[in-house]
């Protein structure tokens, strides 16, 4: 009798396996399908993706750093016009 029982329990764990190994296989190859063809038929919307999107060495240095000097600048004087509540 126990011999039948883990007959039926083994039989079981190796259905469910091979039912769930089947299911992903399936799955996985229709999304990742999906994923490469909608990579493929993407088109950047505006300006702001474009710049976004460049690699690191398209970008202009000496233009992020004025930026960052202007920013730090602003963010330093609205630090000092600030009314007294430090």
């Amino acid at each position: 009798m126990i011999f039948l029982i883990v007959l039926l329990a083994v039989a079981a764990a190796a259905l469910g396996a091979w039912s769930a190994s089947t299911t992903l296989a399936t799955n996985a190859g229709s999304s990742s399908k999906r994923g490469i063809r909608a990579m493929e038929d993407y088109e950047v919307a505006d300006v702001r993706e474009q710049e976004m999107l460049a690699p690191w060495s398209a970008i202009d240095t000496e233009q992020s750093q004025e930026k960052a000097l202007a920013l730090e600048g602003e963010a330093l004087s609205a630090w000092l016009l600030a009314p007294e509540s430090r």
